[in-house]
C-alpha cells in the first residue's frame, strides 16, 4: 500500500472534523482522569504511564519545560509534515508521512502556523489562525526487526484554548480516522510493503505558557499497533515516544537564532 496521493474526497471532511473534535475530547479525558503512575524524570523530561480500561496497551504522558513560547512549540510540531518514502531525512522514527487538507486555504493556514516560530519577530509579524484540521497518513518504524512497521491514518486538530493562569494555551490532537470506506481511500498494505495498520486512540500535544516566555509542554499518546505484537513489548517500548517533546526542543534550538 503506497502512501496515498490524495485528494481526500470532499464529502469526507465533515466526518474527519467530527472525529478530530471527539479525539481531542477523549485525549483531555485521559489526561485528566488517567491513573498515572509516579513519573520518572531524566534531564528535565518527566515520563509516566497508565493502564487504560479495555486495552492491553498502556498510555504515556510526558512533560518538559521548553524555553520558547507556546506559539513556537506549535510551529515546531507542524514542521516537515511531509516525509516521502525513502527520504534521506534524519528522522528515523517516521518511514513516511503525508498530510492532506480540505482545500488550499487549509494548507496555507497550516504553513503560516509552521512559519510562526521565531519569538524575536512576533512583535512585527501577523499571528496566524490556530484553528486547523488536517488528515495525516504516516508509517512508523518498528522497535524490533521482527515486527512490521505500523501505518496510521489520523484526523488532526490544532486550536488555541482558553487562557490558563499563566497565559496562552494551545493544543494539537490526533486520532485514527476509521470510516467504513477507509480502505477505498487508503488501501491496506500488500505483501511488498508489509505494513500493519494500527489504531491511534488518543494523541495530544498541550503547550501552556509559563513565565519568561517559556512553555510547559505535555505529550500524551495511547495507541494499539494491532496484529500479533505482544502487549509486553508494546508497553516496554512505549517510553520511546516521549522523545516527541525533546524533538520539538531540538527543532526550535536549530530554528531560532
Amino acid at each position: 500500500m503506497p502512501i496515498a496521493t490524495g485528494p481526500v474526497p470532499a464529502e469526507c471532511w465533515t466526518d474527519i472534523k467530527k472525529a478530530a473534535k471527539e479525539g481531542m475530547e477523549a485525549s483531555f479525558r485521559l489526561l485528566e482522569n488517567g491513573a498515572w503512575k509516579d513519573p520518572k524524570i531524566e534531564e528535565g523530561l518527566s515520563v509516566t504511564t497508565a493502564t487504560v480500561d479495555g486495552s492491553k496497551c498502556h498510555a504515556l504522558k510526558a512533560e518538559l519545560e521548553i524555553p520558547y513560547p507556546p506559539q513556537s512549540c506549535v510551529a515546531a510540531a507542524l514542521q516537515n509534515l511531509e516525509i516521502p518514502i525513502g527520504s534521506s531525512s534524519n528522522n528515523t522514527r517516521f518511514l513516511a508521512r503525508k498530510p492532506f487538507w480540505e482545500n488550499d486555504e487549509g494548507r496555507q493556514k497550516c504553513e503560516q502556523v509552521a512559519a510562526y516560530y521565531n519569538p524575536n519577530s512576533f512583535a512585527t509579524s501577523t499571528e496566524p489562525s490556530y484553528d486547523l484540521y488536517l488528515l495525516v497518513q504516516y508509517v512508523v518504524a518498528s522497535p524490533s526487526s521482527l515486527i512490521a512497521p505500523r501505518e496510521f491514518v489520523t484526523a488532526r486538530h490544532c486550536q488555541e484554548l482558553e487562557k490558563g493562569p499563566n497565559g496562552r494555551r494551545f493544543c494539537i490532537s490526533s486520532v485514527s480516522w476509521e470510516p467504513s470506506n477507509l480502505t477505498t481511500i487508503f488501501p491496506e498494505s500488500d505483501k511488498t510493503e508489509k505494513w500493519v495498520r494500527g489504531t491511534l486512540h488518543a494523541q495530544l500535544y498541550l503547550f501552556e505558557e509559563t513565565s519568561g516566555g517559556k512553555t510547559k509542554a505535555t505529550f500524551l499518546v495511547h495507541s494499539d499497533p494491532q496484529g500479533s505484537v505482544p502487549a509486553a513489548l508494546v508497553n516496554k517500548t512505549l517510553v520511546n515516544q516521549a522523545k516527541a517533546l525533546t524533538e520539538i526542543d531540538v527543532c526550535l534550538k536549530s530554528l531560532v537564532k
